[in-house]
């Protein structure tokens, strides 16, 4: 885009700081994926961690009142919910036993 004079330095800036937030987000799925079929009480934890991301993105847009972003807010909380389930399986485990893995 660059190339076609369409973004400034700004743009170009922020495109990389979202490149950078998206790369992250998809190293943490990842990451917990892993986890979740090497230590599935560590990675059941991982994965609670990133359904309270998704959650709290879901509270935050639905808290700034952006009325045309209901489908993000809808993807964000069933995006919680999915990654919540490995812990709806192995949590009691976890609470019981500890991190005793």
């Amino acid at each position: 885009m660059k190339r076609l004079g369409l973004t400034t330095e700004a743009e170009e800036n922020g495109l990389a700081q979202a490149r950078a937030v998206g790369g992250a987000l998809v190293g943490s799925h990842v990451i917990a994926a892993a986890m979740l079929g090497y230590s599935p009480l560590a990675g059941s934890a991982l994965a609670l961690a990133l359904a309270g991301l998704w959650f709290g993105g879901a509270a935050s847009s639905l808290l700034n009142g952006k009325g045309a972003r209901q489908t993000g807010v809808l993807l964000a909380l069933l995006m919680a919910a999915s990654l919540a389930s490995p812990f709806w399986s192995y949590g009691k485990a976890l609470l019981a036993r500890g991190w005793m893995v």
